[in-house]
C-alpha cells in the first residue's frame, strides 16, 4: 500500500509504504540550506518500529555523482531491520518522485567541492548538529527517535570517493560520525578509470599488461609505464579512438568504454592523460571529448583520494571503517585489489582508524542463514592478507545471490550494533543484536 501526502512547509511531503510482512516505513522529503549552494533536497525513510528499544540508528546513502538525474533506491529492507534511512541529491541534482520532480539547489558538479560542502550538512543534520531549512532538527520531524550518536555512511563504488573525501576535508566537523561502510570503492584515478583493466562486454577479465603487483602498486599510487601509449580506432567498436597501450603479446590492451565522464568530458588519469598529449597528440588536433591535461589535473585533484588520507589522520576521527568486497569485483579485475588494499593502508596505517576487511560472518548468515558458515570470510578486524595477490580468498564467493545487497546489508548492521553496544572486538562470536526480518525468499 502507498500512499502520498503534500503537507506544506518548505514543499516538503511524505509517503508511506506497507512493506508486506514487516515494518511499515515513511517516507520524509525536506532540504538542508548549505551556505552559498542553497537548499538541499533529502529523503528519510523511518520505521514504526526501531531496532533498539531506545531508537534507530541513522544511515546515510551515498548518491552517485555521474548522473544530474536519479531514481531514490528502494531501502525498505535496512527499514525493516528499524534503521532510519537518509538519501540525498547532490547541488543541481533531481529525482522524479511519484508524479513530479524534486531538485536541489546549486550547480551538479561531479562530486567536486560543493557536493563535499553539502554532503558535510547532510551529515551533520543526520547527526542532529544543524536543523533542516524550515528550523527543524531531524528528531522533530518524525515519531521515532534517531540515535545520533549511532549514525553511519554507506557507499558502493565510486561514491565512496566523496565520502572519504567528507572526512579528508571535514572530519573535524563530524568527529563522531560512528561508521563507514565503503563496498569496492575506487580510490585513484587509475583505478576509477579501469586503467589496470576491466570486464569486457561479455564479462570476461581484461589486464593491462603493464600491471602486476607488487611491482606498481604502492599505498600512495599506481605506477604504470606510459610510453607506449597510442590512441587506437576501430570504425565499428570505437570509431572516436580510445587510449591503448602496446601490448607485449599480439594485440593492444585498449581502454574500456567504461570511463569517468565529467563536465560532458571522457576524464582519464593525470599520468594516461599527460602521456596522451605527449606521444599522441603533441602536433594534432585534440579530441574535443576528452578532458585536457590541464581539466584532468584539476579534476582529480581531489577527487583522487590516495595521497589523503594523512589528513584524515589530523581531524581526530572516532569514526569506524568497514571494506566490503566480493572475490570477483564489480568493476575493478586485478586480482591483488588495490583500491581495497590502498583504502585499508590509509585508513588503518595512515589514518589509524579501526578498519575491518568484510563483515564478520555471523552478520551473513543473519541475512542468509542458507549460506555456507565454512565459505564466508571471517577476519579478526585490523589484519590483511598475508599477501594481497591472494586478497581474493578474503572476499565473497561470486556465487552468492545478491551479493552486493547482502554483504552491504550485513555490514551495516554489524556496524550500527558494534556501535550500540560498543562492542569494537577485533572478532564476533555471534551478532549483537539477533534481530532480522526476512527479505531474500
Amino acid at each position: 500500500m502507498l500512499f502520498f501526502v503534500v503537507s506544506g512547509g518548505l514543499n516538503s511531503y511524505s509517503e508511506t509504504t506497507d512493506n508486506t510482512k514487516a515494518v511499515t516505513s515513511t517516507s520524509v522529503y525536506t532540504y538542508v540550506y548549505v551556505e552559498s549552494i542553497g537548499n538541499v533536497a533529502i529523503k528519510i525513510t523511518y520505521p514504526s518500529t526501531t531496532r533498539y528499544t531506545d531508537g534507530a540508528p541513522v544511515i546515510i546513502y551515498v548518491t552517485p555523482v555521474v548522473l544530474e538525474t536519479i531514481s531514490f533506491l528502494d531501502n525498505s529492507y535496512i527499514n525493516r531491520q528499524g534503521f532510519i534511512t537518509v538519501e540525498f541529491l547532490w547541488p543541481g541534482q533531481q529525482a522524479r518522485v511519484r508524479n513530479t520532480y524534486i531538485k536541489s539547489d546549486g550547480t551538479f558538479d561531479y562530486g567536486g567541492q560543493n557536493s563535499i560542502k553539502a554532503l558535510r550538512d547532510i551529515a551533520l543534520f543526520s547527526m542532529g548538529l544543524n536543523k533542516n531549512a524550515d528550523g527543524d532538527y531531524i528528531g522533530n520531524i518524525m515519531p521515532v527517535t534517531p540515535l545520533q550518536n549511532n549514525v553511519g555512511i554507506y557507499a558502493y563504488s565510486h561514491p565512496g570517493m566523496e565520502a572519504t573525501n567528507l572526512l579528508v576535508q571535514y572530519g573535524a566537523d563530524i568527529q563522531n560520525l560512528a561508521y563507514l561502510v565503503l563496498m569496492e570503492s575506487p580510490t585513484a584515478d587509475k583505478i576509477y578509470a579501469l586503467e589496470i583493466g576491466y570486464y569486457d562486454a561479455d564479462g570476461v577479465a581484461q589486464y593491462n599488461p603493464y600491471y602486476s603487483y607488487p611491482d606498481n602498486y604502492h599505498s600512495s599510487g599506481i605506477t604504470l609505464d606510459y610510453s607506449t601509449i597510442g590512441w587506437c580506432v576501430n570504425s565499428s567498436l570505437y570509431p572516436d579512438g580510445r587510449p591503448c597501450f602496446n601490448s607485449k603479446s599480439s594485440n593492444p590492451f585498449v581502454l574500456s568504454d567504461d570511463f569517468p565522464t565529467i563536465y560532458g568530458k571522457r576524464t582519464y588519469s593525470t599520468d594516461l592523460t599527460n602521456a596522451l598529449y605527449k606521444n599522441v597528440f603533441s602536433n594534432r588536433t585534440w579530441p574535443s571529448d576528452v578532458a585536457t591535461p590541464d581539466e584532468a589535473k584539476q579534476l582529480w585533484s581531489f577527487r583522487s583520494i590516495v595521497n589523503n588520507y594523512s589528513l584524515i589522520a589530523s581531524n581526530n576521527l572516532n569514526t569506524k571503517i568497514m571494506l566490503v568486497f566480493g572475490n570477483r569485483d564489480h568493476k575493478q579485475v586485478a586480482n591483488d585489489k588495490p583500491h581495497i588494499h590502498q583504502a585499508y593502508d590509509g585508513f588503518h596505517k595512515t589514518a589509524g582508524l579501526w578498519v575491518r576487511l568484510n563483515p564478520d560472518s555471523s552478520y551473513m548468515l543473519l541475512i542468509d542463514s542458507s549460506l555456507d558458515s565454512s565459505s564466508l570470510p571471517d577476519k579478526d578486524a585490523n589484519t590483511e592478507p598475508s599477501d594481497w595477490q591472494y586478497a581474493e580468498y578474503w572476499g565473497y564467493s561470486d556465487s552468492i545471490d545478491n551479493l552486493t545487497e547482502k554483504a552491504s546489508f550485513a555490514a551495516i548492521l554489524e556496524m550500527a550494533d558494534r556501535v550500540y553496544n560498543n562492542d569494537w572486538s577485533v572478532n564476533l562470536n555471534n551478532v549483537l543484536v539477533n534481530t532480522a526480518h526476512p527479505y531474500f525468499k
